[in-house]
């Protein structure tokens, strides 16, 4: 369920198309194409002691899947916990330890070579980059269904908690398909809401 005083969005982002909470004939390449286009939450302003608490209330030393930031996503540096970062195998994600030496994959994302993958029954929470996310637990992704993939081939019981890029980047709801995966949670840079 949406909470109500969430569903309808922030900022520029619902003018763009009416309402946020109606997808109104938009699809995912419209959608994905105007969400790079707004600005993203920088590093000074975002604060994550809410996501920190929810990650510590899991385990004292929670192991999390998360993603080395592209220029336009929120750092999980400032998170201040540890985390595994993911790194592409053919059409697969495996989530790795960070450090020693790396490489630039096809994407563009900084991945570690020489780290093992780490079982994916020993992660207690997945922190989940997207360009734009539904309050329903929707993500519109980059495009590559990596992570449906990866959430796909294995029954994971972990969180998915979607990090948004900033509070105009959640609306009611993205365009989805049965394939894709719907998050547990999502993070807009200030709060944490369970949605499902």
């Amino acid at each position: 369920m949406i909470p109500t005083n969430l569903a309808t969005g922030w900022g520029n982002f619902p003018s763009r198309w009416g309402r946020s909470d109606s997808l109104g004939g938009i699809d995912k390449y419209q959608m994905r194409a105007s969400a790079l286009e707004l600005d993203y939450v920088s590093l000074d302003t975002a604060t994550f002691d809410p996501l920190k608490k929810f990650l510590l209330s899991i385990s004292s030393t929670p192991t999390i899947a998360g993603y080395e930031a592209l220029s336009d996503e929120p750092s999980l540096a400032a998170l201040g916990l540890d985390f595994l970062v993911p790194r592409v195998v053919g059409a697969q994600l495996e989530f790795v330890g960070r450090g020693g030496q790396t490489r630039r994959s096809s994407l563009g994302i900084v991945e570690p070579v020489d780290s093992v993958a780490e079982p994916v029954v020993n992660i207690d929470a997945f922190l989940v980059p997207g360009v734009m996310f539904g309050w329903d637990g929707s993500r519109l992704g980059r495009g590559g269904g990596y992570y449906d993939r990866f959430f796909d081939s294995f029954n994971c019981a972990a969180p998915k908690i979607g990090i948004a890029r900033s509070p105009q980047h959640v609306v009611a709801e993205v365009p989805s398909e049965p394939h894709d995966v719907v998050m547990t949670h999502i993070f807009d840079g200030f709060k944490l809401v369970a949605v499902h």
